[in-house]
């Protein structure tokens, strides 16, 4: 795998995710890629997150370098904030832990609901598979000083290698791509834990094609679907009430949750 260009072996990635202080992290980031800090309001809580400062005119530079699809498939769309993950984050504010409770957040980018959720006072496990996406999230949680809460960790969930359940699986614009589908769906059910408050919460663009997804997860799980307007500033969300439906209509954002029946 590669760091920031550099080939690094998933040792020393988990080393370097652990030990290598905010300082040290940030000097290898700037090295190689122009970046800045932009505040992200949730609510009242506001935090800071690492991102490339023109993202789209990173991307327009690779593709012209890209032969291949499996090459756009490495273009950095994690270093981006969504706009789904602003509602999944503002979800994650609203929730009251539970002692044993504990979050896991897949294709993180950033970090950004599971930074928020951390906040909140959830232990959490922040995760991607990619690990400049890894590095990025990890010096979020030390800017906004939260790493005593967030494990930002390496995790492929089509490995099978991921140990462990939780009580919050959650995941922002995950649901991309259909070869993701059948993979995903056993790692919900394999880590999800088996309380009947334990639930995943997925979010997505409107118009994403996500139905084959639910019609599959439906045999195991009970789904329920809320709607909230897309964010029209990345950097900033007050949200709305869960379940209803936004007047005048906008672009809007699923709220997918799935509990044991």
């Amino acid at each position: 795998m590669k760091l920031l260009g550099r080939n690094i072996s998933l040792r020393e990635l988990t080393n370097l995710l652990q030990e290598m202080p905010l300082e040290d992290l940030l000097d290898r980031v700037c090295a190689s890629q122009e970046v800045d800090f932009a505040a992200v309001r949730v609510g009242s809580v506001v935090l800071d997150f690492l991102q490339l400062t023109d993202m789209e005119r990173f991307i327009d530079q690779q593709f012209e370098h890209l032969e291949t699809l499996e090459g756009a498939d490495a273009l950095p769309l994690w270093a981006k904030i969504w706009p789904a993950c602003l509602p999944l984050a503002m979800y994650m504010q609203r929730q009251t832990p539970n002692e044993g409770d504990r979050v896991l957040e897949i294709g993180a980018g950033l970090g950004v609901a599971g930074l928020f959720a951390a906040h909140r006072g959830f232990p959490v496990v922040v995760t991607d598979n990619n690990p400049d996406a890894l590095v990025f999230a990890r010096i979020n949680s030390l800017q906004n000083d939260l790493a005593r809460n967030v494990e930002v960790r390496y995790m492929d969930f089509f490995d099978g290698k991921h140990q462990g359940q939780y009580s919050h699986i959650v995941g922002s614009e995950i649901l991309y791509k259909e070869a993701f589908f059948a993979p995903l769906l056993h790692f919900f059910r394999a880590h999800l834990s088996p309380e009947p408050s334990s639930e995943i919460v997925l979010t997505a663009d409107a118009g994403r094609r996500v139905l084959r997804f639910f019609v599959a997860a439906k045999e195991y799980f009970h789904i329920a679907r809320s709607i909230v307007s897309r964010p029209e500033d990345r950097t900033s969300f007050q949200g709305s009430s869960p379940g209803t439906r936004p007047e005048p209509p906008k672009r809007q954002i699923f709220v997918f949750r799935m509990k044991h029946p």
